[in-house]
């Protein structure tokens, strides 16, 4: 009985080694590739066709990386706290985009600068002794500020995107599950891009926290700079706000800004839901944008 024990232990691991191509003139399986750490990155003059959420694809007009957001339901807004401009709380419906991952760059603004001969409204105005983007270009990393609305529109449309609706920046700052920042429910100043209480006086390189990414894996979305969308300010335009891709047209002369900068204090200004009206040639320090594009 002893015998048989050990002359089936020995095959079995005879069999193993085999499989293992551990055993003499047997080549074993190939490897399993390591898992992937994050989603693959896809390069092309148009966006993947059938992605799913936080898919990535570069944009090749300004090399930009772009995170997508599908198409669906998701709540926007505030049911108790916040401001009175950001309730009632609304469960919407928004088509599905991409929403670059990170804001633009001064390296990018730079490029479309050179190529489009733009001139920014703080430029226009120089005579004014006006600060500029220019100010900080040398520091390409760092987020573009100092841009009026009008400047940031203009970069989006030579990217082929647009300003996101303020719809479209908070479904991606806060996902389908309407949390308060973009990494859960709970403040947490170590996942906050540059807020004040780590006593900067300037951003950061855009993309360096990611540990403050939402679940679309966009960066950047609390503190860092505020961001320009589209929509123009209403305080009372969630009352009445379409269901499916809702945006405030209407030019009541104030734009609108979200997210918070590294000079925010109260992290009650560093949710998603936050929302700030700003004059839309505001020449601001921490001012910049992001953008989306919708194919």
């Amino acid at each position: 009985m002893k015998r048989r024990t050990i002359g089936n232990l020995q095959i079995a691991m005879g069999l193993c080694a085999a499989l293992c191509g551990c055993a003499r003139g047997v080549k074993g399986p190939p490897a399993t590739p390591p898992a992937s750490s994050g989603p693959s990155v896809a390069r092309g003059q148009e966006p993947p066709q059938k992605p799913k959420t936080g898919a990535v694809w570069v944009n090749p007009q300004d090399g930009t990386e772009l995170v997508f957001v599908a198409a669906g339901k998701f709540l926007m807004g505030t049911k108790d706290g916040g401001e009175k401009s950001e309730r009632p709380l609304r469960e919407l419906e928004l088509t599905g985009y991409w929403i670059t991952r990170t804001e633009v760059t001064n390296e990018q603004f730079s490029k479309f600068v050179k190529a489009e001969k733009f001139v920014t409204f703080a430029e226009a105005r120089g005579k004014d002794g006006r600060r500029t983007w220019k100010d900080s270009a040398g520091k390409g990393g760092l987020p573009v500020v100092r841009v009026a609305r009008d400047d940031a529109m203009a970069y989006a449309k030579w990217a082929g995107g647009r300003l996101p609706t303020e719809a479209e920046w908070e479904r991606a700052a806060r996902g389908a599950d309407g949390r308060k920042f973009p990494w859960g429910n709970t403040w947490d100043a170590e996942k906050c891009v540059n807020s004040s209480q780590k006593k900067k006086s300037e951003p950061h390189e855009v993309g360096t926290l990611k540990a403050g990414a939402s679940p679309c894996g966009a960066v950047d979305l609390s503190g860092n700079v505020w961001e320009w969308v589209a929509d123009w300010w209403d305080a009372g335009f969630y009352v009445r706000m379409d269901a499916k891709n809702p945006q405030q047209t209407k030019n009541t002369r104030m734009g609108v800004i979200r997210g918070g900068s590294y000079a925010t204090k109260d992290p009650g200004r560093l949710r998603c839901a936050k929302r700030q009206a700003v004059a839309p040639y505001a020449n601001l320090p921490d001012v910049g944008f992001r953008y989306v594009v919708m194919k």
